[in-house]
């Protein structure tokens, strides 16, 4: 959301914190960049098929519901907004995910993805 902000309302906004509350807000930033830095480093040392199911695993405690053999991903994820999450095309997720489905890992319903348990 606050990246639809312009130039001229983040600057009204600093204006208007007091010190305490620009540092506190500063410190936040600086803090969660750190750590999706460091998330997204460790994430692109592993092989597609992982970085597809640590990505899942991440969204499955927000989006997921438990189901007979797993966790639902209640989500619309066609293989380009995987791709874009994983930093891999379309094809090479479509592959992965095909690869993945057939090691026992996860399942597809359309769309939507079942993290099968134990993966």
């Amino acid at each position: 959301m606050v990246a639809l902000w312009g130039r001229a309302t983040i600057s009204s906004l600093f204006a208007s914190l007091p010190a305490q509350g620009l540092t506190k807000l500063l410190e936040t930033t600086w803090l969660d960049l750190s750590r999706l830095a460091e998330d997204r480093q460790m994430m692109m040392s592993l092989l597609l098929q992982e970085r597809i199911v640590y990505i899942l695993g991440r969204l499955a405690p927000r989006f997921g519901t438990k189901c007979q053999d797993g966790i639902l991903i209640d989500l619309f994820l066609p293989d380009g907004v995987i791709g874009r999450l994983v930093n891999a095309t379309r094809s090479r997720v479509n592959c992965a995910m095909r690869a993945a489905q057939r090691a026992g890992v996860l399942r597809r319903e359309g769309r939507r993805v079942v993290l099968l348990a134990g993966s």
